[in-house]
């Protein structure tokens, strides 16, 4: 029977880890033969101290912040199994989650590694499953959707897919020389994909696999609070080495929302009103065009605040747009953010009217202002 090893990058937060490798040993059924490795971190010594029963788990421990691609390589230095999974402190495994990697695993061909639907634990939707671009953006393909709904109830084939949860093989993590150090607190996971991909494999997200995860969801999560000044210079690290080794594919996922939400025949005139917070929204709003939706003319909000959960839309868009006849397209980073917009919606005729945001959504505004969706 091969051996897995699951690899866990800790920082801190005990109360949280425990409560994940709860979860974590109700999930796993004795169908594999499996070894949990923490690698403990932390210049706080009192972080890194964790009661664990050493028959459950190899535990590592440094006085140091190793940060997350070191963290893994540690933990795979001593890992033992011929398959490799990634796994954050926060996740909250659903039942057979493993047994689903790996079937997704074994049911393509040519599979260099397999990531879990990742579920968002504040609302049920999606928060990570497959990930693509668009010029200098990552796109997050089918966030925001509830997690079964039927766009998302098929394993996805992407160029990029989050590392919170993911398998793959030992022998190609070492060949790849793992995750790049120079990426300590994001986009090492979009690399170590762009370099299996650049190896001839490919990337999966297995359907049936599920698993809730903090993530940024969590206002208290260190990541987040104690380390997001690296953020740029990771997004800048990864671009700038890999600009050449990706593809657009915002249009492809936006066309598969088009045809699913709009199976009949979409109204050709908008008015395009730019609620985003990208600089190159034209870019975007060039490719919405391509799929065949006339925009007639532009208005734009200012909005200051990426990914804003809830999108004030009576004080941020033109007033008198509210009595337009003309339907209105509203460009956004996230569709979610327009839910609880009820002056608005009680204002307007939202029929015609549709949603398309930067994860490449496509949505009829009146799912959003009936709750439908």
């Amino acid at each position: 029977m091969s051996i897995i090893s699951i690899i866990i990058p800790y920082h801190q937060n005990k109360k949280m880890l425990i409560t994940s490798l709860k979860t974590l040993q109700d999930s796993l059924s004795y169908d594999y033969n499996i070894e949990i490795i923490i690698v403990a971190n932390n210049i706080n010594l009192q972080e890194t101290k964790l009661d664990l029963d050493p028959k459950q788990y190899k535990l590592l421990q440094f006085n140091e912040n190793l940060f997350y691609p070191k963290a893994i390589w540690m933990g795979a230095e001593i890992a033992s199994g011929e398959y490799l999974v990634f796994a954050d402190p926060d996740i909250f495994y659903c039942e057979n989650w493993l047994l689903h990697m790996m079937n997704c695993y074994k049911a393509h061909n040519n599979v260099g590694c397999v990531g879990a639907k990742l579920i968002n634990p504040i609302d049920n939707r999606i928060l990570d499953f497959g990930i693509g671009y668009q010029n200098y953006h990552t796109v997050h393909f089918l966030r925001g959707l509830p997690y079964k709904h039927e766009l998302c109830n098929s394993d996805i084939n992407v160029q990029s897919i989050c590392s919170a949860l993911l398998l793959m093989e030992h022998t190609l993590f070492d060949t790849l020389k793992g995750f790049d150090l120079e990426m300590p607190y994001a986009y090492c996971d979009n690399d170590l994909c762009l370099r299996i991909k650049k190896k001839g494999y490919e990337i999966w997200g297995a359907t049936k696999a599920l698993a809730y995860h903090k993530g940024s969801t969590d206002s208290v999560n260190s990541k987040y609070y104690a380390f997001q000044y690296l953020k740029e210079d990771c997004a800048s690290a990864f671009f700038y080495k890999n600009k050449h080794q990706y593809y657009n594919d915002y249009e492809k996922f936006l066309e598969q929302s088009l045809k699913y939400f709009f199976y009949k025949s979409i109204l050709k005139g908008y008015i395009f009103i730019n609620l985003s917070t990208v600089h190159d929204w034209k870019s975007y709003m060039e490719i919405i065009q391509s799929t065949g939706i006339m925009i007639l003319d532009i208005s734009e909000g200012i909005v200051r605040e990426r990914n804003i959960a809830c999108l004030d839309l009576f004080n941020t868009i033109e007033i008198s747009l509210v009595a337009s006849k003309t339907p209105l397209l509203y460009f956004v980073d996230s569709f979610t953010s327009c839910y609880g917009n009820s002056l608005w919606f009680s204002l307007r005729d939202t029929h015609n009217d549709i949603i398309v945001d930067r994860n490449a959504n496509c949505i009829p505004c009146w799912y959003i202002a009936n709750y439908l969706l």
